[in-house]
């Protein structure tokens, strides 16, 4: 009997110790160039060089952001955008504990 909770308080104690983890601020900087403007086509469109994780605060505030979404995120913290996010693809959503659009900024679904 004692064998069967092993797993299970193992399993219990992995996701306690996962679920700890923060997420981060993580910043579009890209320069706006033509073919780089997918929010998962380069890491080097991030601050952290890398693309948002799931509990990642996300930040799409620069000159020049017109940001494509062609497949839905992890689910974020939040994300905070002044600038165009374009969602494409039929089943892409955007998926975050808050959305705060500033001025200037706006949501396209194509």
């Amino acid at each position: 009997m004692r064998g069967i909770y092993r797993p299970a308080l193992w399993l219990v104690g992995w996701s306690l110790l996962c679920g700890t983890a923060q997420g981060a601020v993580n910043t579009w900087i890209s320069s706006g160039l033509a073919g780089t403007q997918t929010w998962n086509a380069a890491v080097s469109n991030w601050s952290l060089n890398q693309f948002p994780l799931a509990g990642d605060d996300v930040v799409i505030t620069n000159t020049g952001a017109n940001v494509i979404l062609s497949s839905s995120t992890p689910l974020l913290a939040s994300l905070t955008s002044g600038k165009t996010l374009t969602f494409t693809n039929w089943d892409t959503c955007l998926l975050a504990t808050t959305v705060t659009i500033q001025s200037g900024g706006k949501m396209i679904d194509l």
